[in-house]
Formats: C-alpha cells, sequence, structure tokens
C-alpha cells in the first residue's frame, strides 16, 4: 500500500491502492486528482515444450 497526500501541503490523507482518486484536501482546500497505472502482474515463465509433447514435424512413413 502506498499512502495518499496532498499534492500541495503534504497532509497525508489515506493509505492504498488507487488507479484514480480525486478530493479536496480538508486543511488547504486543494483539488488534488492522482492516477496511477496499474501494472499487470508478471506471469510465470513457462518452460520450453518437450520435442514429445509437441509432436514430430517430419512425417513417419
Amino acid at each position: 500500500m502506498e499512502e495518499i497526500r496532498c499534492a500541495k501541503c503534504k497532509k497525508k490523507i489515506g493509505e492504498g491502492e488507487l488507479k484514480k482518486f480525486e478530493f479536496y484536501c480538508p486543511r488547504c482546500s486543494a483539488f488534488n486528482s492522482l492516477v496511477r497505472a496499474i501494472e499487470p502482474q508478471p506471469s510465470a515463465p513457462r518452460e520450453p515444450r518437450k520435442e514429445s509433447e509437441c509432436g514430430s514435424t517430419s512425417p513417419k512413413f
């Protein structure tokens, strides 16, 4: 979690994870608009397939 603070007076408003958050600071009345890009969770790396799982590419007669 990250701290959410007023950009002008740095008063702590709260904590959390956000995508978009807009508020007026109760201390200095500044309007704040916070937008964060949410990074996708990295997927687990896949193991390469073995040739026996893929099937043979050469025709068998």
